[in-house]
């Protein structure tokens, strides 16, 4: 017996009439069964389908993860509907893109009815809007979940628990882990206010177009097209390798004075000939102060360079999680650890830094020259982590990373 019961939805369309056309101009196909339509049909039908699924394909996505919107729980704290909304809220408040958040917002959507194989449906429902990289999480989240799901080792082995370890050293193992860790497992918080479908709705009809984010910035930014005089000049000085300007310049575009300043200090700080440490060291120091100040997008792209530089995908995983968990001496020790530690306090609780925390790097062999070196990174990175934040710069258009 259950506590409710499922009544028969009535009858909405009485036999001998016909559903409305999308559009008024539109044709039926008026034979009765397929097998009876002719090529001239079928021409019509795929010509009007295609103008059909570009309308309704996003609307009737959204409809479909609606219909979970009231329902009960099995003993989650928040349903599976909220669970994919606050999946979606966190990865937007961590500065995400669009295609990654709408990604979060469907990645259950098939939980319910096709427990089985959910992430197949999020990935096959997704795939011709989302980057391989999704897809491939959508595909392998359920198994990567298991590793944190307490209790399935002794109900299931080890081996069925550490099933992801097969794909360790895949291209996407790294995201597929974040994902699970830090916006799957954790969203089932009922503490945690949810932004709104409507809030995400615009996001979903834009990925599902194919179109880009309509915005890069809180603010307007002038795109390299429009660049003309000064600003013009600037852009061609802030290129990257790749060939395009990153949006962290871009943002400077309304006063294209403080670009100059910013691509300035930055060269000087990360890619001068004078500097003695060692630039992927540097990077990892970017990339903790990032972490800190919790900037996704200086972390995205620094951490990148981090990986251009070493080399090693497993030593670099292990960084980052040793420097997410704030726990830098799990992979570094002697003088790369009282720089990290250095960098963290400065970054953290710059007004408790006193001559001693100078006197710790040099018992542990730094030059002034050196702490000058990581002084000027941390510094640079406290600032650059607020211009971004502040004004909600995101990573749509960048080529990740400095390295090519």
């Amino acid at each position: 017996m259950t506590d409710k019961k499922t009544n028969p939805s009535p009858v909405r369309r009485k036999a001998g009439v016909r559903d409305e056309l999308l559009r008024s101009d539109w044709q039926y196909i008026k034979p009765h069964n397929m097998g009876d339509y002719t090529p001239e049909d079928w021409a019509l039908m795929n010509q009007q389908r295609a103008v059909y699924q570009a309308e309704e394909r996003a609307r009737q996505a959204l409809e479909l993860l609606l219909a979970s919107r009231d329902a009960p729980t099995f003993g989650y704290l928040i349903n599976n509907y909220e669970h994919c909304l606050q999946t979606a809220t966190m990865l937007h408040n961590d500065g995400h893109d669009e295609e990654t958040i709408v990604t979060g917002l469907f990645h259950d959507i098939g939980f319910i009815v096709c427990p089985e194989n959910h992430g197949h449906f999020a990935a096959d429902l997704l795939r011709p809007f989302i980057s391989e990289k999704n897809s491939w999480m959508l595909e392998h989240h359920e198994i990567f979940q298991r590793k944190h799901l307490q209790g399935l080792e002794e109900m299931e082995g080890i081996d069925f628990v550490n099933a992801r370890e097969q794909w360790r050293g895949h291209k996407f193992f790294n995201w597929t882990a974040e994902f699970i860790e830090y916006y799957d497992i954790a969203a089932v918080n009922p503490d945690m206010e949810n932004s709104p479908i409507e809030f995400f709705e615009p996001m979903v009809r834009r990925v599902f177009a194919n179109q880009p984010s309509l915005m890069t910035a809180w603010i307007k930014m002038i795109p390299e097209s429009e660049a003309t005089g000064v600003l013009r000049k600037l852009y061609d000085e802030a290129m990257t390798p790749h060939g395009n300007v990153d949006n962290v310049m871009k943002v400077h575009s309304l006063r294209p004075h403080t670009m100059h300043g910013h691509v300035t200090l930055y060269r000087s700080v990360l890619h001068h000939a004078d500097i003695t440490l060692p630039l992927w060291f540097l990077e990892v120091i970017a990339s903790y102060v990032s972490i800190k100040n919790h900037c996704q997008y200086s972390l995205t792209h620094h951490f990148m360079n981090v990986r251009k530089l070493l080399k090693d995908e497993k030593r670099c995983d292990d960084i980052l999680e040793s420097l997410k968990f704030g726990i830098p001496q799990k992979q570094f020790q002697g003088k790369e650890l009282v720089l990290l530690r250095y960098a963290e306090k400065l970054t953290t609780h710059v007004e408790a830094m006193e001559a001693s925390d100078i006197e710790v790097l040099h018992q542990n062999h730094c030059t002034d020259g050196e702490i000058l070196e990581v002084n000027q990174v941390t510094a640079y990175f406290n600032y650059s982590n607020r211009l971004l934040n502040g004004l909600g710069v995101s990573t749509d258009g960048d080529s990740i990373g400095f390295y090519e």
